[in-house]
């Protein structure tokens, strides 16, 4: 009867870890991290749906989320970025409620390596804007549809995720979101715009709503 019970046991829990048993050990360290950092709204995750998927590298994860039966490349999306040292499931659990209700799918990207020390305790500008544009293309979904947010140190980083946006011709973001966070004109991008670097007015095709003063020249 003993032997029973352990085995059974072990059957659960192999059933509960096993949902992560396929992120590469990279993305697998930082779902870790965010799991001890807040375990309740890692489970609301889970508990509501979400999937956990890598990105192309497994140096990171995102956290992908639609209402029950729709489709994913036609229904209204928000791809969001957390602030200084949060993670994705916040993000997530922040906008859940607002998204189910208005029928809109989620895409949290975890940005924050979990890692003390700069430049490396964040994911690069072209690095994220790689992320979004590998999560959008494996759904097919179509341009100028998404809306971008950014928290914080997540908006500040959000007007560069649009500048690679516009460059990159994809303009999958229709309108963007920017929270507490602005643009420091000595960030090397930002200084670039605003010197003209590549050319007047290159954020102009972007819809923003800004809930700070920022420096970037729209």
């Amino acid at each position: 009867m003993v032997k029973k019970i352990v085995i059974i046991c072990a059957v659960l829990y192999n059933s509960i870890t096993g949902v992560f048993a396929q992120l590469p050990p990279v993305a697998q360290a930082l779902y870790d991290s965010a799991y001890a950092q807040d375990s309740v709204i890692v489970n609301f995750a889970l508990t509501n749906g979400a999937q956990i998927l890598a990105t192309p590298e497994g140096n990171s994860f995102y956290i992908q989320w639609f209402p029950p039966a729709a489709i994913p490349n036609a229904t209204p999306l928000i791809a969001t970025l957390h602030g200084s040292e949060c993670n994705a499931f916040m993000e997530f659990k922040s906008w859940h409620q607002q998204a189910l209700q208005h029928g809109c799918g989620i895409i949290a990207l975890q940005w924050y390596r979990y890692r003390p020390n700069p430049p490396n305790d964040y994911f690069p500008d072209d690095t994220l804007y790689s992320y979004f544009d590998s999560a959008l293309t494996n759904i097919n979904y179509p341009f100028g549809k998404v809306l971008l947010h950014g928290f914080s140190r997540g908006s500040a980083r959000s007007y560069a995720i649009i500048f690679k946006d516009i460059q990159s011709g994809n303009n999958y973001f229709c309108t963007t979101i920017s929270n507490a966070g602005g643009a420091d004109a000595n960030y090397p991008l930002y200084d670039s715009i605003n010197t003209g670097v590549f050319g007047l007015n290159v954020l102009q095709a972007s819809i923003g709503i800004y809930f700070v003063v920022d420096k970037i020249q729209l």
